[in-house]
């Protein structure tokens, strides 16, 4: 999504909706712990009835996996360029506007993951889909930490960032959601 995000800035001759400072906070809160913490999930009910696969034939990267990177990423980066053209236009505030994109990128990610917890089930459907403490512990870690570069002063002076209001809430929140409804998406036309 970032990538996607700079793109289209590019693109549209915008500010940068991120700094370089914003992207390494959102590896820190997206990337690392919650990758880790979704290695603990128990697995998947029938997984011993699958047949082996061809590891001569079968790709790291399949369809499946290279679609829904491209859709997801694509959505992320399209919606989090709107808010905050729309945002930094009606405002010429380009702190408020990065910290809506901040907030959108990571809130996204921390919310989608539940959808990759398994790839052949819908998250509607997942039994487990809160059994995995860790990952719980990982992704309120994310989310108290995206909080607080938002509303702590001496974050807001480090990162640039200003406190968000609730409307600007209610769109990231429903980003992320959309995002999450769209790795469902994907696994049903998989």
């Amino acid at each position: 999504a970032g990538i996607a995000l700079i793109f289209l800035a590019v693109l549209l001759n915008l500010p940068a909706p991120l700094t370089i400072l914003m992207i390494l906070w959102i590896n820190l809160i997206c990337d690392g712990p919650i990758d880790i913490m979704l290695g603990f999930e128990e697995r998947e009910e029938g997984i011993m009835k699958i047949p082996p696969q061809d590891l001569q034939r079968e790709k790291i990267l399949d369809r499946f996996v290279i679609q829904t990177a491209v859709v997801i990423s694509s959505f992320i980066g399209v919606a989090t360029i709107i808010m905050f053209y729309i945002i930094y236009k009606q405002t010429n505030d380009l702190s408020l506007a990065r910290t809506v994109a901040l907030s959108i990128v990571t809130t996204a990610n921390l919310i989608s993951v539940f959808s990759f917890k398994n790839l052949h089930k819908s998250v509607f459907q997942n039994k487990h889909l809160f059994q995995n403490k860790f990952l719980l512990v990982a992704v309120l870690y994310g989310a108290i930490l995206t909080v607080a570069v938002v509303y702590l002063p001496f974050l807001n002076r480090i990162f640039e960032t200003k406190p968000l209001n609730i409307i600007h809430w209610l769109y990231i929140l429903g980003i992320g959601v959309l995002s999450m409804f769209l790795v469902e998406l994907s696994k049903k036309t998989y």
